[in-house]
């Protein structure tokens, strides 16, 4: 039987567990409750039917349930619980390397586990303009066969969804395909910003002959941090709010009982706020109207 690789979720309740599996035109469905006992079908179906995973943060929930239930046969009640214990841990129960199938996350993949840009699949339905926009029916247990068929039903959309994602993400998953198979690395899962991160390292490493891991794992242990140091002279500005902002940085000395770095200006009306982060900036309290052959363009 030939192997394919398959979008998934799954639902985990206290009575009622379901997981569905679409590949193409392809979709599977299976069940574990008080109505139908579908693991021998699972567990035939994810060893001799799956090459690879793919969902929406499923490397932190959906694939550790499923190798939890890998091992041996499970009741919905005690996938309930670990699905539980999953949520609450700190770092996935199964690293990514341990998985018996691999996985593909399109939430890491667009950088959406990062604490500022964090957000559901919900969200990334709307955002994508998505037809059907559902919530969870309920997380108590299922009492009714049409109960049971609502959850299905809801998983179902969900994995349409996830679908759509990686589909009009094709580029971007094509470009980790590239660099790994270049590069002899695995970027399947890693954001843009990681990606870049490993590679100048990988190419330090090989540029220098050193190793990359005990490379990661140097520190320089800094007192204090002059920004003038830092920052390159050829740096200046025309500007009287820019080049006040420079001498601002130029003075300022980071030590570790005062490590703040917040700065804001006015120029030509819009504020520009500098911390930590970076630079940012918001238009705020306006309304926009374009006409019929004009593009309204939001640029970050």
């Amino acid at each position: 039987m030939v192997k394919k690789v398959w979008v998934y979720d799954l639902e985990t309740l206290p009575n009622f567990f379901c997981g569905v599996f679409k590949s193409k035109n392809d979709i599977r469905v299976f069940e574990i409750s008080e109505w139908k006992n579908d693991y021998d079908l699972l567990y035939q179906f994810l060893r001799t039917e799956v090459e690879a995973l793919k969902g929406y943060n499923n490397l932190s929930f959906d694939s550790q349930i499923i190798e939890f239930i890998w091992q041996n046969e499970k009741s919905a009640n005690e996938i309930s619980i670990f699905a539980n214990k999953v949520i609450e841990a700190e770092y996935p129960i199964y690293p990514e390397y341990k998985l018996k199938i691999f996985n593909l996350d399109i939430y890491k993949i667009l950088h959406l586990d990062n604490k500022n840009r964090r957000v559901g699949l919900k969200w990334c339905e709307y955002m994508t303009d998505w037809p059907t926009i559902e919530d969870m029916p309920f997380y108590r247990e299922v009492r009714t066969r049409e109960e049971a068929n609502s959850i299905i039903h809801y998983c179902k959309n969900d994995v349409n969804a996830t679908e759509h994602l990686f589909n009009i993400n094709k580029k971007a998953i094509q470009l980790r395909i590239d660099l790994s198979a270049k590069y002899k690395m695995s970027f399947m899962n890693a954001s843009n910003s990681k990606i870049g991160s490993e590679l100048m390292l990988k190419l330090y490493c090989e540029k220098t002959n050193r190793d990359m891991y005990n490379v990661r794992r140097l520190r320089t242990k800094r007192d204090v941090i002059k920004l003038k140091d830092i920052i390159f002279p050829y740096i200046k500005f025309d500007s009287d709010e820019f080049s006040g902002l420079l001498s601002y940085f130029k003075d300022k000395v980071i030590t570790q009982y005062n490590n703040s770095l917040e700065k804001s200006i006015i120029f030509k009306g819009f504020q520009f706020d500098y911390g930590l982060g970076g630079i940012h900036g918001s238009v705020k309290n306006r309304i926009v109207t374009i006409e019929d052959d004009e593009v309204m363009i939001d640029a970050d």
